[in-house]
């Protein structure tokens, strides 16, 4: 396999194999111009250093070949009220009569399959539902049901709304989501044909944004020393609620000292469960496997909660969702996993959507009367989407604490967050890892936020399609610690493609990397080895909200700059503040046209 990006191909079909993007054979497409708006650049470069190596392969499907009357959705203008923009690429395909669809050629041998789709929302906010039929070498592989219901939330400044307003003056956001499905006992072969169609002559447009395809983990069985959540009455597959028996077990597991299994099957659960002892491990069947459906779309009554006595704690192996569809004005409380993580805690091939947050790790005070951290939190190999804020978010003196070879997708806030925020007197954040993940399809704030601490190392992050704001972002916009007691915060060979706003929530342009000042300072930042491509503003920027603090010690080296078709200024560095010291060494420009930097800035110094 050549392990390589081709950006705008102009011929073959765009896969994305974990990190990799890689040409492949493409059916003969049947349409003139189906390709022509990709044939500007063939530039490779290699791709295994940058992001996560997921177990999956991506068919975007604008590249495939079009069956029926289909309609490639595609933004030139890059306008981030199209819907086209919050597409992977900004486009996909849009199918508008039963029989329209796309085909493409397997790479790989595969039994399930995950695809990222649009549909239109209604006016009571409850969303349309739609019908896909895949067939594979001509046989059917049944139906994928798809519906709005989670989609679409609606934005006034930042202030976030369930529905559209009667002037339809608010900003639509989160307009995809997915769908998966395991073929238990069926195999797509590498090289077959798949097709995926619209079922339903149902006046309802469809989009296609991409498929996934892979071949799912076999079952994990049940260890030994360990409880099954079945012993204690839960039955899978039978859609009633199984919330007292995983109560149940969660108690006898924690006090006996054994290790909880969850097997196959969708288990539901009416509430939100809470664990709060040492030592507690929660084992499923696999992604593909285990499902825990949160069934309540009320506040507070979902996902896991980690009292503050919490610690040695372990998820893995499952996957979860929920019917949350409102952040309920920012206080939810309805997050995939929450609260104290104490001490050498992990969330380990946890593939979970559809709440407030996946991850919020934070403080609290123990039953021995003392505070609580999060120290040595592992999540890794993980899939984390389609929430209505934050992906993950170290908060609160987390500290010495990673998020590693993971996938970040379609996430209403930062895809990762450092908040180290002083709350009861926290310690502050330091030495905290973000490194080998994919964070992408964003549709509010950043790919990666990092708001103050001291000593955190983000390196080979893919960030790409952040429309709405950076692709990274340093700020001391929120309380806390801040950067007041950094020595430095290393950056280190991360892509960002197509990451940066023309305009974000308060209307303001956003670097792919953008620096901005509030309460205090920002200082002490090395970035090295990055990359920076297609900005859809500058690629960097430094500004201030409404108090200019001074930014320094922001030290660049070998940062590779890359323009394309779809950057929106063509000046690489720009800042509206004045106190600003940063250095720009040993850069490498391609494709680049235009000014370095704003002829009016000082104290930024490029060679």
């Amino acid at each position: 396999m050549n392990n390589t990006i081709r950006t705008w191909m102009n011929a073959g079909l765009t896969v994305l194999l974990g990190a990799a993007l890689v040409a492949a054979t493409m059916i003969p497409i049947a349409h003139a111009d189906s390709k022509s708006y990709a044939a500007q650049d063939t530039h490779e470069f290699p791709m295994n250093k940058y992001g996560a190596h997921m177990p999956y392969t991506r068919y975007e499907a604008e590249d495939a070949r079009f069956v029926g009357g289909v309609t490639r959705k595609y933004d030139a203008s890059m306008d981030p009220e199209s819907t086209e923009v919050e597409a992977s690429y900004q486009q996909y395909i849009e199918m508008e009569n039963a029989g329209d669809g796309i085909s493409f050629v397997t790479q790989k041998e595969a039994n399930a399959i995950d695809v990222r789709f649009t549909l239109p929302d209604t006016a009571d906010g409850q969303g349309k539902t739609g019908l896909l039929r895949v067939n594979v070498n001509g046989e059917d592989f049944g139906t994928l049901s798809i519906s709005s219901h989670f989609m679409w939330q609606y934005m006034e400044g930042t202030t976030v709304y369930d529905t559209q307003n009667a002037q339809a003056s608010r900003k639509a956001r989160f307009r995809f989501d997915e769908v998966r499905q395991l073929y238990n006992g069926k195999i797509i072969p590498a090289g077959a044909v798949v097709t995926i169609t619209k079922a339903n002559d149902d006046n309802v447009k469809y989009g296609i944004d991409f498929v996934e395809l892979e071949k799912a983990e076999n079952q994990i069985s049940q260890p030994d020393n360990s409880l099954n959540v079945t012993d204690f009455g839960a039955q899978a597959d039978d859609f009633n609620d199984d919330f007292a028996a995983f109560d149940a077990a969660i108690y006898a597991a924690s006090t006996q000292h054994k290790t909880l299994y969850i097997p196959r099957g969708q288990f539901n659960l009416s509430k939100r469960l809470y664990v709060n002892t040492a030592g507690l491990h929660i084992v499923g069947a696999g992604q593909w496997w285990t499902h825990l459906n949160f069934t309540s779309s009320q506040p507070e009554q979902g996902g896991f909660l980690l009292g503050a006595d919490t610690s040695d704690f372990h998820a893995s192996d499952f996957y979860m969702d929920s019917n949350l569809t409102s952040r309920y004005n920012e206080k939810a409380g309805y997050k995939a996993f929450q609260g104290v993580f104490g001490q050498d805690s992990s969330v380990e091939r946890i593939w979970e959507q559809h709440f407030e947050c996946g991850v919020w790790a934070t403080s609290d005070t123990g039953s021995d009367g003392t505070v609580k951290y999060n120290t040595n939190l592992s999540i890794s190999h993980s899939r984390i989407r389609n929430n209505l804020a934050d992906g993950v978010n170290f908060t609160n003196g987390t500290s010495y604490s990673s998020v590693t070879q993971s996938n970040i997708r379609g996430n209403g806030d930062d895809g990762l967050a450092i908040w180290p925020n002083n709350i009861g007197g926290a310690r502050n954040a330091v030495h905290d890892t973000l490194s080998f993940n994919t964070i992408e399809n964003g549709w509010r704030a950043g790919g990666i936020g990092i708001f103050g601490g001291d000593a955190h190392t983000i390196d080979h992050n893919l960030v790409k399609d952040t429309f709405a704001g950076a692709g990274l972002r340093f700020n001391t916009v929120f309380d806390g610690y801040q950067f007041t007691q950094n020595n430095a915060i290393n950056v280190t060979n991360n892509y960002l493609l197509t990451t940066g706003t023309t305009a974000d929530l308060s209307e303001k342009n956003r670097g792919a990397i953008d620096f901005e000042t509030l309460n205090q300072e920002i200082r002490n930042i090395n970035l090295e080895g990055n990359r920076i491509e297609n900005s859809m503003q500058s690629a960097v920027n430094f500004t201030y909200l409404s108090q200019e603090k001074s930014i320094s010690g922001i030290h660049f080296a070998h940062t590779e700059f890359v323009s394309g078709g779809i950057a929106r200024s063509s000046v690489l560095v720009t800042s509206r503040a004045n106190n600003v010291s940063a250095d720009f060494d040993n850069s490498i420009y391609t494709r680049v046209e235009g000014e370095h930097k704003d002829s009016t800035v000082t104290g930024i110094h490029i060679d």
